[in-house]
């Protein structure tokens, strides 16, 4: 599948002076379905998980908990020997990481009098269609340019990709539109418009 990705997972552990060998094995999972599972054996800390939206889906996955089986020497004072004892225990350490859709947008401008409507649209990379589709974004800003900088005159979500404001303005002004990263897709901003 083209949309997947081999992702690098590095563990970091702490090892005493009695270790001999251990084992773990650590859940890929989004939404508490596994996606993935990692092992370390003794001092390998990097393993890599197979990540494949097409099939998992965009968003949020979770790296752990571990589940850690360990092997360790201890000296016996009885018997003048060292002997072998193991353990096994659940590491609770987890970590977020995001998968997120390109994203394209795109702001059209058109005047009447002193009336400039602006229309944006935005599309998101669906890995499940293999496309882009209508991306419905959440706080998305219409902005005016302004000397250097670029000021917010709405904030608004788009519904079926979409969004239309229409701003009172007599002077030609140049706008875009950006919008924010979101958990499950990257951020865009629109190429700006004179109008």
């Amino acid at each position: 599948d083209s949309n997947c990705r081999n992702l690098t997972v590095t563990a970091s552990t702490k090892v005493k002076s009695d270790f001999v060998d251990s084992f773990g094995s650590i859940d890929v999972t989004r939404n508490g379905g596994l996606v993935s599972m990692l092992g370390f054996e003794g001092r390998k800390i990097t393993d890599r998980a197979m990540i494949c939206p097409s099939f998992s889906g965009l968003g949020t996955y979770k790296v752990g908990p571990a589940e850690i089986f360990a092997e360790f020497d201890y000296y016996d004072s009885y018997f003048g020997e060292y002997w072998s004892d193991y353990s096994d225990y659940t590491d609770n350490t987890s970590k977020t990481f995001y998968v997120r859709g390109k994203t394209k947008s795109t702001l059209t401008a058109k005047r009447s009098g002193s009336k400039v409507t602006l229309t944006a649209k935005a599309d998101v990379y669906s890995p499940e269609k293999y496309r882009y589709a209508q991306y419905n974004a959440k706080g998305a800003k219409l902005q005016v340019k302004s000397g250097k900088t670029w000021k917010t005159i709405k904030t608004v979500n788009l519904s079926k990709g979409k969004a239309t404001v229409t701003v009172k303005q007599s002077k030609k002004k140049t706008y875009r539109l950006h919008v924010p990263t979101a958990t499950w897709a990257a951020s865009t901003t629109t190429k700006s418009v004179l109008k």
